[in-house]
């Protein structure tokens, strides 16, 4: 199974964190689904472990969104205890990705050639960088 780039950039659990979470999931279940795009994990890594741990076979879902990124932001972010250097940090790794939707949203989704490339909005990175450091 292949690991979104932006998911892998989140770190894992610790053994002791990845146990209690699999001794969660014998006593409630799987809460969470795990989340692909196709072949692709979106979210979902330590909730694998865990079920392995656990032997428990983990529910998964497709994702169908239009941002992969936007989305393994969205769910990770808050749930996890990243200090403000770890989060600065993230950002300046994950905006090439948003940066590269972007194009590929400019483009229409087919490659094409480029509709907009001037546009003050395009370039104002620093949103992402807000989004993630508040």
């Amino acid at each position: 199974m292949k690991i979104h780039p932006v998911a892998a950039l989140f770190p894992m659990l610790s053994e002791s964190e990845l146990r209690e979470l699999a001794d969660d999931i014998v006593a409630n279940g799987l809460q969470q689904p795990i989340v692909m795009q196709g072949d692709t994990l979106l979210d979902g890594r330590n909730r694998i472990a865990a079920c392995k741990l656990a032997g428990v076979e983990p529910g998964v879902t497709q994702y169908t969104g239009g941002s992969p990124v936007a989305f393994i932001i969205g769910v990770n972010l808050k749930r996890r205890h990243l200090d403000k250097g770890q989060r600065i940090a993230l950002g300046i790794e994950i905006e090439p990705y948003f940066a590269a939707e972007a194009k590929k949203r400019q483009r229409g989704g087919q490659g094409g050639v480029l509709l907009v490339e001037n546009v003050p909005q395009a370039k104002a990175r620093a949103t992402t960088l807000r989004e993630i450091v508040p």
